[in-house]
């Protein structure tokens, strides 16, 4: 990431990716993560932290690395599970972040409730600084968090205001190894339609 990125995202302590095409993407889709687990972040720079995420999902997109989470992501949103070089470049035309800012440890989800009030303010900020669309929440915990604070009703979608701007928000299962992106694509696709 670069000083100006990192300074751009000085109110979160992991900054999200923001790909290349993003801005100028129809629909501007904004995919949002629970939190980040990193094993030891003891000894690691601030710098290092706010670029974990970025830094990752860079990883997977130059296929340094593949992991399920992002397989099972990119695979709801294309309704496809195929991988190449053209495929991966498609995380140029989404953002994501993670709601809670929070490290958290693997294997264990410690967010506190004080966790979810400041994700709340900071996932507003987010959405202002990146004016998406849509947001994708692969995570039900952040979801309910989040529709609660806005008093949405009970479905696993609504729409918030966001600075005078409308976001349709969703809800997604979390894209570990039972998850079914084919099921997943049939929901993202009726949503975004909507």
């Amino acid at each position: 990431m670069t000083q100006n990125e990192l300074e751009r995202w000085n109110f979160l302590k992991v900054a999200p990716w923001v790909g290349k095409q993003f801005d100028t993407a129809t629909p501007k889709i904004l995919i949002v993560g629970h939190s980040t687990y990193i094993k030891e972040p003891h000894g690691l720079s601030d710098e290092a932290i706010r670029s974990w995420l970025h830094a990752d999902t860079e990883n997977v997109r130059n296929n340094t690395f593949t992991y399920k989470y992002w397989t099972n992501i990119l695979s709801a949103l294309r309704g496809s599970n195929e991988s190449n070089e053209t495929i991966r470049k498609e995380w140029d035309n989404y953002a994501l972040v993670n709601y809670i800012q929070e490290i958290q440890s693997p294997g264990l989800n410690q967010a506190t409730k004080n966790d979810y009030v400041k994700a709340r303010e900071q996932f507003k900020k987010v959405i202002q600084e990146l004016n998406p669309t849509h947001a994708l929440f692969f995570t039900s915990a952040a979801f309910d968090d989040l529709r609660e604070k806005e008093k949405a009703s009970k479905a696993d979608s609504f729409s918030m205001d966001s600075g005078g701007k409308k976001i349709n928000v969703i809800r997604l299962s979390h894209p570990s190894w039972y998850f079914s992106w084919r099921r997943a694509h049939e929901k993202i696709k009726t949503f975004l339609s909507e």
